[in-house]
């Protein structure tokens, strides 16, 4: 909006100033032009008029002057040159032979100092500057003036109602059910950052729309199957008097309503994994130690992690609670997974840090890397558990401003999961 505002002050004011300044010129510009032809040609003939009579005797003078009023529309006077007074300024000037040139409303006269007489002649015509014209004058520049501001206002509207359109087509393809609808980036936008909150918003909503959809997926495969067991086992239990045996369905109920808990214990850490609601509290944490604190309790399992980590002390910015549980989602991803060993590896890669855990199991192809990181994903053989441990750790990796790279093992063979943090600070 600030680009939009900016540029919209911007265009009315220079419209304004430079078309004002503009019409100005050509105004006065006309004006001008019109008054030097009309006077050009009544200061020729004054000159020539005063130039013969200051060459005539007085008498002549008068008698000519006689008859000029007799046969001509203008009128010319004699005086002498003490009863004209001028300004000073202008005095070398007319005395040289300057015409002076007064004009008002209903004429115009000329004034010229005879240097033989010491009199001065004063041509008076009628000024002939027509108001009806000069109406029409002032009402074609008025005009011009504004349909000038509303044709530079339609240029800069343009691209901007261009966007609109576009911003709008996106709208309505959007609402229609088209989640794949966004806005183009254009060369020239005024709204660009309407836009881009228009596909962040479309991305979220779409998102959570996906995730929506996976989780009634999820929550219609994963309960059905425990609740028909429970309700098989507490039927049985009404039918069977034997006490081993009820223990037995016992066991059984309190295991499938374990892994009811444990879907909705799931599916609620991934409910508040909204952005909206996330306040990170970020510190400077030491990879190095943050590492090794926090996997000692996995060192107890049959799984074998070696370390290795680099020798420096790497620091990160990040959300100590997130991160913890970033790094645990892999971990646990890994014991899940790997046949029996485990690589944890943290190295600087010029301006980022590079941390890896990898494992032997069978791996994530290729072609499955991009659907692994969503929600209830678990693939093409049905892997044991809720298909959320990646998609937690990819939505917290946005948070922590980490790359996630999954890629294979070239050590172990299997599974290679991959953070670039991107803002580190190291020190010997």
């Amino acid at each position: 909006m600030k680009q939009l505002t900016v540029s919209l002050i911007f265009v009315v004011v220079s419209a304004v100033i430079g078309l004002g300044w503009l019409i100005n010129e050509v105004y006065h510009g006309m004006d001008d032009n019109k008054s030097m032809e009309e006077f050009s040609f009544y200061k020729s003939m004054g000159h020539d008029l005063a130039t013969t009579l200051d060459r005539m005797d007085p008498a002549s003078r008068e008698s000519f002057l006689m008859q000029w009023q007799q046969i001509s529309h203008l009128s010319v006077s004699l005086q002498d040159r003490v009863n004209f007074p001028i300004p000073g300024s202008l005095s070398e000037g007319f005395e040289k032979g300057d015409p002076l040139i007064l004009e008002s409303e209903s004429d115009v006269s000329l004034h010229f100092y005879m240097k033989k007489s010491h009199k001065v002649m004063t041509l008076l015509f009628i000024n002939t500057t027509n108001e009806t014209s000069i109406l029409n004058i002032n009402l074609m520049l008025t005009l011009a003036f504004y349909t000038g501001v509303v044709v530079i206002l339609l240029v800069w509207l343009s691209p901007l109602i261009g966007r609109l359109i576009i911003l709008r087509s996106a709208a309505r393809a959007f609402g229609k059910g088209d989640l794949d609808a966004r806005v183009t980036k254009g060369k020239i936008s005024y709204i660009a950052d309407i836009e881009t909150e228009f596909n962040r918003m479309a991305d979220r909503i779409e998102r959570l729309i996906s995730d929506n959809k996976m989780l009634s997926r999820a929550v219609s495969h994963d309960l059905k199957t425990p609740l028909a067991r429970l309700r098989f086992g507490i039927d049985a239990l009404e039918e069977v008097g034997d006490l081993k045996t009820r223990f037995k369905y016992l066991a059984r109920i309190s295991c499938d309503l374990e892994e009811m808990e444990s879907l909705v214990d799931t599916l609620l850490r991934y409910a508040r994994l909204d952005e909206s609601n996330v306040v990170l509290n970020n510190e400077v944490i030491d990879l190095n130690q943050f590492i090794r604190s926090l996997f000692t309790v996995h060192e107890m399992e049959d799984k074998e992690i070696e370390y290795q980590l680099d020798q420096d002390s790497i620091s990160i910015v990040a959300d100590r609670r997130y991160l913890a549980m970033l790094m645990n989602n892999l971990m646990s991803n890994a014991m899940k997974h790997a046949c029996s060993k485990i690589i944890v590896s943290l190295k600087t890669e010029g301006q980022s840090a590079l941390f890896s855990i990898e494992d032997d199991g069978a791996g994530i192809p290729e072609e499955q890397r991009a659907q692994v990181v969503k929600p209830f994903w678990k693939g093409e053989h049905g892997i044991k558990g809720h298909g959320m441990g990646l998609a937690i750790v990819s939505r917290i990796a946005e948070w922590v401003s980490a790359l996630l790279i999954i890629d294979k093992s070239s050590v172990l063979g299997g599974a290679k999961v991959s953070l670039r943090f991107q803002k580190i600070t190291a020190n010997s």
